[in-house]
Formats: C-alpha cells, sequence, structure tokens
C-alpha cells in the first residue's frame, strides 16, 4: 500500500509540474546581458485557452514573440519543458536554481538541434527595468 501512495504522489506531482509556469516574467541572458527572454500570457483561440507567450528582446527591439502549441515532453524531477511553439520551432526550458535561473535551448527548426543553441537566464530583479512593459507580457 505503501508503494502505491507514493506512485500516486509522484504522478500528482509530474501533473502539476507539467501544467506550471514557472518561467513566467523578464529573464536576462547570463553572457550577453543585452538580451532577454521574456514570457506572459496569451489567450488563443475561440475559448481564449491562456497560453505562455514568449519573446527574446533587447531593451529597444523584439526579435521573437511566439506561443506555446504543444507540450512535447517534460520531467518534473529534471525540471525541465519542451514545447513545439506557434512559429513551427522548438524550445526547451530547464529550471537551473529555482526562480533565479533557467537554461534556454532553442527556438529551433528541429528537437536534434535543440542542444547547438543554448543560453542561459537570470530572472530579473524587480529593482532593475524590464525591456518592456509588462502590459506587453499579459495583453487584456
Amino acid at each position: 500500500m505503501g508503494i502505491l501512495l507514493v506512485h500516486l504522489s509522484c504522478t500528482k506531482e509530474s501533473t502539476l509540474f507539467e501544467k506550471s509556469t514557472w518561467w513566467d516574467g523578464h529573464w536576462q541572458n547570463m553572457d550577453d546581458p543585452s538580451y532577454f527572454f521574456s514570457v506572459g500570457a496569451k489567450p488563443i483561440g475561440l475559448n481564449e485557452i491562456i497560453t505562455p507567450q514568449f519573446f527574446i528582446s533587447t531593451r529597444d527591439s523584439i526579435y521573437s514573440n511566439f506561443y506555446v502549441e504543444t507540450l512535447i515532453d517534460s520531467d518534473h524531477k529534471k525540471r525541465f519543458k519542451l514545447l513545439k511553439t506557434s512559429d513551427g520551432t522548438y524550445l526547451k526550458i530547464q529550471e537551473i536554481e529555482a526562480e533565479h535561473i533557467i537554461r534556454v535551448h532553442g527556438p529551433t527548426k528541429t528537437i536534434k538541434e535543440l542542444d547547438s543553441k543554448v543560453a542561459y537566464y537570470r530572472n530579473l530583479p524587480e529593482s532593475v527595468a524590464p525591456p518592456f512593459p509588462d502590459s506587453v507580457l499579459y495583453p487584456d
């Protein structure tokens, strides 16, 4: 009976992780601080389901703007999610240090290319001005 309870609790933890979006807000590239990875939410489709929306930017330009189309894989123990995006690319986001550092693989055209494009981002402290207003991340 103890084994069954452990299995159920692990399943529940993985399901919660799968549905969570722990990467919201603005993240600054650790190798090149002029670049940012920002995550907000966008209502999609007729039912306006709230979906994570991603931005790659500098302080004066937004270079990419795409949203999650499909969750391909996730692992709550390794703390990552592999996603297919609205522009047909792939993105893998892994939490390295809870609430402070993430590793972003991609976006790339194929899953095999993900390891060729990796960047580390630090969560932007509230004391630092974001690259653009939060109203862009969370449109009404």
